[in-house]
């Protein structure tokens, strides 16, 4: 019994122990650090702009730091940057390891157009937008949904008639985010993209891709094999000769890996 009282005394004091330490000044969060983790090209902040919109509050003890909570506001308030992590470096300090989000997709949705990265996050809202080289991928006939995705805080998202606001992201995004993930395959490269490809139509069903070269891909059942049939697309399309006097390639259907694809070649 005397072990046992013994036992539970130096339990408490342990416990006592560990919560002073813990609620000392030398957790107080008090120092900050940014990390970019690519180059910038929209963006021009520094970590006083990201504490700033982080909303955190130096003093406070670094354990109870909500950093789910700092992510949002960080990217509600700066659209084109995504916080990749959120680094504790004991005792006091938080680095932030961001990246710039970057312009693949124009939409036009009721009279403006949104500009998307590959995730579907809205970066601008433009009255209007010219289609370059330079500028995002105009995506045609995307139905986007007139609600908010739905958040923690957003108990407006059911709402109907909710204007979209750079930050949100938008409704139905699979399609996006598939069509951006083939894409990449071809390309890493947004800029390479952007200067390739003038827009896409028909998503999910038959769809098109104008290229800047004068050629249209076309793809048939595009919900189903979409890479394999856009990667023998770009295939053709980095090898082909001549390709500005081509109008028209259709890629028509794949079954495996070890199948040939049919394929009705370039028409001029």
């Amino acid at each position: 019994m005397k072990k046992r009282c013994e036992l539970i005394i130096l339990s408490v004091l342990i416990f006592i122990g560990v919560v002073v330490v813990l609620s000392s000044s030398i957790f107080s969060f008090s120092e900050m650090g940014l990390d970019f983790l690519t180059t910038t090209v929209n963006l021009n902040v520094n970590e006083e702009d990201i504490f700033k919109a982080s909303k955190l509050e130096y003093g406070k003890s670094i354990f109870s730091i909500n950093k789910n909570q700092a992510q949002k506001n960080i990217e509600k308030q700066n659209p084109y940057i995504k916080v990749v992590n959120i680094e504790t470096i004991f005792p006091n300090k938080i680095i932030f390891h961001v990246a710039e989000r970057q312009e693949l997709f124009a939409v036009k949705y009721e009279d403006k157009y949104l500009i998307l990265d590959d995730e579907g996050k809205i970066l601008q809202i433009k009255d209007n937008f010219i289609n370059t080289a330079e500028n995002a991928i105009l995506l045609f006939d995307y139905n986007i949904n007139n609600t908010k995705s739905q958040s923690d805080n957003d108990t407006q998202s059911q709402e109907s008639n909710i204007v979209y606001e750079q930050g949100d992201f938008i409704e139905n995004t699979e399609g996006i985010k598939n069509v951006a993930k083939v894409l990449k395959e071809w390309k890493t490269s947004f800029v390479h993209l952007r200067a390739h490809v003038i827009s896409i139509s028909g998503i999910g069903e038959e769809m098109n891709l104008k290229m800047r070269c004068g050629l249209t891909i076309k793809v048939f059942n595009s919900n189903q094999n979409l890479s394999d049939k856009i990667n023998l697309a770009f295939s053709i399309y980095d090898k082909a000769e001549d390709i500005e006097n081509k109008t028209l390639l259709e890629i028509r259907n794949v079954k495996n890996s070890n199948d040939e694809y049919v394929i009705k070649g370039f028409i001029s």
